[in-house]
């Protein structure tokens, strides 16, 4: 009987303690700190279900799981303690290890990552001498760029929903656009844009009176 407490004892202390979590694993990943060197990382949240998400860096691998770009996944995750003396420099006190995914939705917001050119403005159809306006949306990145019929601009997303989306301060090449004023009509028309939605191949963007801004194609 002693031995055999004494041998549960020691397989304790040398497997570590083990508990279960579920965690929703974010569809895109972001850069971040790991040490000294800037890396790619999942994001997660804790949370039962996507409705209020709270997204947290998380710098580990999970052993047997695989991230998919566009995908949020639910996953119940085994987290092992590892015994202090087999930590390694720097390294995790904790081994991660998929038990299973439980469920995947995919993002929405992913639809629109693509580029597109320009077809309405105001509601209206336009001519242009120049390049007719165009944006690319990258999702992943939260960025926005493109060319407004004469100048190039570039930007960031500070909010993205499958309905709402909003841009923070764009910055743009100073060519002289002459008489064409699309590039102004362009640019009045993006900065009041506050909501979005995809119709087949086109993408509309809409003030917060639902008035259409923009009409986009996708480019192929």
């Amino acid at each position: 009987m002693l031995f055999t407490i004494i041998t549960t004892s020691i397989l304790n202390t040398s497997c570590g303690s083990q508990k279960t979590a579920t965690y929703w694993v974010d569809s895109s990943k972001s850069e971040c700190n790991a040490g000294e060197a800037i890396t790619q990382c999942l994001k997660i949240s804790k949370g039962e279900n996507l409705d209020n998400p709270t997204w947290e860096y998380f710098y580990d691998d999970i052993e047997g799981f695989t991230f998919k770009q566009g995908v949020f996944q639910k996953i119940k995750v085994n987290e092992t303690a590892i015994p202090k003396k087999e930590i390694e420099a720097d390294a995790s006190s904790i081994k991660y290890s998929l038990v299973k995914i439980l469920e995947e939705q995919k993002d929405r917001r992913y639809e629109i990552y693509d580029i597109w050119a320009a077809k309405k403005i105001f509601g209206k159809d336009f001519t242009t001498n120049m390049e007719s306006p165009n944006l690319e949306i990258n999702v992943s990145k939260m960025t926005v760029h493109g060319n407004d019929g004469c100048n190039r601009f570039s930007g960031s997303i500070t909010n993205l929903t499958n309905t709402d989306i909003s841009l923070g301060p764009l910055m743009a090449t100073k060519r002289y656009c002459g008489d064409d004023n699309i590039s102004r009509k362009f640019n009045e028309a993006l900065h009041a844009s506050n909501t979005y939605k995809k119709e087949g191949m086109f993408l509309v963007f809409y003030d917060n009176e639902a008035n259409e801004m923009i009409r986009f194609i996708k480019v192929d």
